[in-house]
């Protein structure tokens, strides 16, 4: 009976001692993993930090774009400083480089090049915009090329290329949210 209570109590001390040790393996991952996310949240704030101080002075203080430009040059900015903000949060690589050349892109991310086109005079969507710098650049899509536009932009691009004509006659010409001038430049 003794050697049987003997081999139980060395079972249970060691099943205790294997589930302490497991406890303070997960202890030690916990610590760790809150050690990085605090790398990588300063690391993120370093990149918002930088387009902070990139769009104050080298667009707001030169005046870079003039009134009707500089909204494009602040959004090329943010687009890197945010877009590498979000990667280092979630402890991944920055991907985000701001060309600043007045080049065919605007942007590279990771391999690949974007032109932003945000552009809201005119009600054409940025896609006037896009099909002048086409005119510029014409193998630009065809090298890898990538046109990044507003989502409210998209989202209205993509309605009307999913409304039908029919349904697009009853719009008005040019007033309201849509419009079949709109439709009709989009497709």
């Amino acid at each position: 009976m003794k050697t049987k209570n003997i081999i139980k109590t060395n079972q249970e001390q060691a099943v205790g001692a294997w589930i302490d040790y497991l406890n303070q393996v997960r202890i030690d991952q916990f610590f760790k993993t809150l050690s990085e996310q605090d790398a990588n949240l300063e690391d993120a704030l370093l990149h918002i930090e930088w387009a902070v101080n990139n769009i104050s002075e080298n667009i707001i203080e030169r005046n870079r774009g003039g009134d009707k430009g500089a909204h494009g040059f602040i959004a090329e900015i943010a687009e890197c400083g945010i877009g590498n903000a979000r990667e280092r949060i979630s402890g991944q690589k920055s991907t985000h480089i701001w060309i600043d050349d007045n080049g065919p892109s605007d942007i590279l991310r990771g391999t690949t090049e974007i032109q932003q086109k945000f552009v809201q005079s005119g009600g054409h969507l940025s896609l006037k915009a896009v099909l002048e710098h086409l005119e510029h650049y014409p193998n630009y899509i065809e090298n890898g090329g990538k046109y990044q536009i507003p989502k409210d932009h998209y989202d209205k691009i993509m309605k009307y290329l999913s409304m039908p004509e029919s349904t697009a006659n009853k719009l008005s010409k040019s007033s309201g949210e849509f419009s079949l001038k709109q439709w009709k430049e989009v497709h």
